[in-house]
């Protein structure tokens, strides 16, 4: 582990040591990061272990033992969209999670692909800012410095980054709708079967335009959709579009199981966000190109 050191020269009135610390060392930039750190043996106060809710006072000596980012792994993919000294935008492939407790993750693979920031605040670690489906491809908001780690959280709980998807689904949808109804997603048991949740159905909104249809000689008739959520429900899309009766194409868990339709993958992938910088305040619209294995399907 990598020792960081503070001392505590000024305290304002009465202060425990997880309000103290918001701030303090860059790796630790949120309360709950804060509480998990000092949880873990992470954070000394003069010391020694300590619980969060300890005050601090002057002359007191504060160390984080941050730990050192896991080994890099290799073969991943990734291609970075755009990159400045505070954030990125990169281009997840299906089939990877953004981050967790796995070796192959995007997170993982992001101190070889992004450039070292040179802000005073920059993290050890790049860090992704939201999910996307391990299924689902597209772009991800990284975090590279802690003010953009603390600010970008905001803008996506006030429902001000704009994200659009493209997604390829069975039939021929209307060419614009709504999709507003409250939805309930599927878990994984035990025995690697899936059921409905029982937690209660959540709201959530989304809104598509049909980009194209075509007569797919062995899924039939195929539509080609923009799709842009109001809501972030897990799954969303894919359940939203299952129960209209167009499921996604390659949707395991809410769509048909035949092979043909599961063996090219799930055709749903995250193709621009629009946010605003935390930093400079311009408003940034980041988008790709459409993914050619979406342009060979609606061409076959």
């Amino acid at each position: 582990m990598e020792k960081l050191e503070h001392r505590v020269w000024t305290v304002q009135g009465k202060q425990r040591l997880a309000a103290y610390l918001t701030g303090v060392f860059p790796p630790l930039v949120s309360r709950k990061g804060i509480k998990k750190a000092i949880k873990k043996g992470q954070v000394l106060l003069n010391g020694e272990r300590v619980e969060e809710g300890r005050f601090v006072q002057e002359g007191d000596k504060i160390e984080y033992l941050q730990e050192k980012p896991r080994a890099i792994p290799k073969g991943l993919d990734i291609e970075v969209i755009y990159e400045d000294d505070f954030l990125a935008v990169v281009d997840k492939p299906a089939g990877i999670p953004v981050n967790g407790n796995h070796y192959r993750t995007l997170e993982a693979a992001l101190p070889s692909v992004l450039e070292p920031s040179s802000e005073a605040d920059a993290l050890l670690t790049p860090r992704v800012m939201h999910r996307l489906d391990v299924a689902t491809s597209g772009l991800v908001l990284v975090a590279k410095t802690a003010h953009s780690a603390l600010h970008l959280p905001t803008l996506f709980a006030e429902r001000k980054v704009r994200k659009v998807y493209e997604a390829i689904v069975l039939g021929k949808t209307a060419q614009v709708g709504e999709l507003d109804f409250p939805i309930s997603v599927k878990e994984k048991r035990a025995d690697n079967t899936w059921s409905w949740s029982e937690a209660p159905r959540k709201k959530a909104q989304s809104f598509y335009r049909r980009l194209q249809h075509t007569q797919h000689p062995k899924l039939g008739p195929i539509s080609l959709l923009q799709i842009s959520p109001k809501t972030g429900r897990t799954h969303q899309l894919r359940i939203h579009l299952a129960e209209l009766g167009h499921s996604i194409v390659g949707d395991a868990i809410y769509g048909p199981t035949d092979i043909y339709y599961l063996k090219k993958g799930l055709f749903l992938r995250a193709s621009l966000l629009e946010f605003e910088h935390p930093f400079t305040g311009q408003i940034l619209e980041v988008g790709t190109a459409r993914a050619n294995k979406f342009r060979r399907l609606m061409q076959s």
